[in-house]
């Protein structure tokens, strides 16, 4: 494992933070995964990320002012990270003549932009009420998945199980808005109200 210093803008804490409360995971998981899937974009579709990476405009990571003339200190990291993201970070820091700090913040605020897209205004109440209790589920994998999500976790540097609340969080996130702000009826008969 490798590790990045940077500090983090107060506007991109605020969105990933309220994204892992949703997810129930360190918020240091989600940014290995915000910044896993930069890269992928990177590696995979460049001339989307670059016209991306361009339109970042830099985000404000030394301390803001708040209502009372305080100053909100950024929050600063030191984390450990895979060699593929440490890697691909000094690459763009290279290619975009950047400081590891700029990189990050960039990754992340194309990463977070994309998951706030069409859910922002749900990310920034619903987030904040997620019930704290957390079920395990036990979940038959077959060899050729189990195998999948162990590279995946060597490369991301994401515990398999964290791995696999993402890809479920996202997916439904993704692929269930039809639902949003109405109410469904559950197999017991009760009602739950819609987050997303």
């Amino acid at each position: 494992m490798y590790k990045i210093n940077f500090k983090l803008s107060l506007t991109s804490f605020t969105k990933i933070n309220r994204y892992a409360k949703y997810l129930n995971l360190p918020i240091q998981t989600v940014i290995r995964f915000l910044l896993i899937e930069q890269l992928h974009h990177y590696e995979y579709n460049l001339k989307l990320f670059d016209l991306n990476y361009k339109k970042c405009k830099p985000q404000d990571t030394f301390g803001t002012i708040n209502a009372y003339g305080k100053e909100k200190q950024p929050k600063k990291y030191s984390m450990e990270v895979s060699e593929y993201i440490y890697e691909h970070v000094q690459e763009l820091k290279i290619k975009y003549k950047d400081k590891t700090n700029s990189v990050i913040n960039n990754l992340l605020h194309m990463g977070i932009r994309e998951k706030f897209e069409d859910y922002n205004s749900n990310f920034a109440t619903a987030y904040d009420d997620i019930d704290p209790n957390t079920k395990q589920y036990a979940i038959p994998l077959s060899s050729e998945f189990t195998c999948r999500l162990e590279d995946i976790s060597k490369i991301t540097g994401i515990k398999v199980n964290q791995l696999m609340s993402l890809i479920i969080g996202n997916y439904l996130i993704e692929h269930f808005t039809d639902y949003d702000n109405t109410i469904y009826e559950s197999e017991s008969g009760q009602q739950h109200h819609s987050i997303w």
